[in-house]
């Protein structure tokens, strides 16, 4: 059964160059357990199962995962000239429709930030993330993207080490690092 209370944290906005991530105060080895919320946009119930079995496989039980009611695309989010949509417009939408701690909204499209050609995701520490399939094309990468998003959102920042949390500029590099957390990151999140 999916049960959890929507907490909240003071956060700072931390800028890098894949993605904008906020921080927070707490330590991420802090994290408890959190209730997430999966939101999807026209993502198919096998992308969906891989996904959740990954996320249920990287953090065992600092996460109860929940499914959420689908969700349509803000046409304030698509940006014509791109033909991509802002993740930071809709990572804001899913965080304030969340109805638990944590939130992840799975989608199709292709997704921008300001000043970047194109990214997988977007995390917000403590909060949720938004994960765009449109560029990753096997099983494999879905689900390392998925780690990665909510590894962020627990408050694990990019690793050097051979990690899912290793930063991922490119299509290349992200088939590259690893599917799995490195000791380092498992140590931070209690794990």
């Amino acid at each position: 059964m999916c049960t959890g209370q929507n907490q909240s944290y003071k956060t700072r906005v931390l800028m890098n160059p894949s993605k904008m991530v906020q921080s927070s105060p707490q330590s991420p080895s802090q994290s408890k357990h959190l209730t997430l919320e999966i939101f999807t946009t026209q993502i198919s119930d096998d992308d969906l199962s891989s996904i959740t079995h990954a996320l249920k496989r990287a953090y065992g039980t600092l996460i109860e995962i929940c499914p959420g009611e689908p969700h349509e695309l803000p046409s304030q989010a698509y940006h014509r000239q791109r033909n991509q949509y802002d993740a930071d417009y809709l990572l804001r939408y899913a965080l304030r429709q969340k109805n638990r701690d944590i939130v992840l909204w799975i989608i199709p499209h292709d997704l921008y930030i300001s000043q970047m050609n194109f990214i997988f995701g977007l995390a917000h520490y403590f909060q949720g993330a938004v994960l765009s399939l449109f560029r990753l094309n096997s099983d494999d990468l879905k689900q390392k993207e998925a780690i990665h998003e909510i590894g962020h959102v627990l408050g694990l920042p990019h690793c050097t080490n051979t990690c899912v949390m290793h930063y991922s500029n490119s299509l290349g590099e992200a088939q590259r690092k690893s599917l799995s957390l490195c000791d380092r990151c498992k140590r931070i999140l209690n794990i």
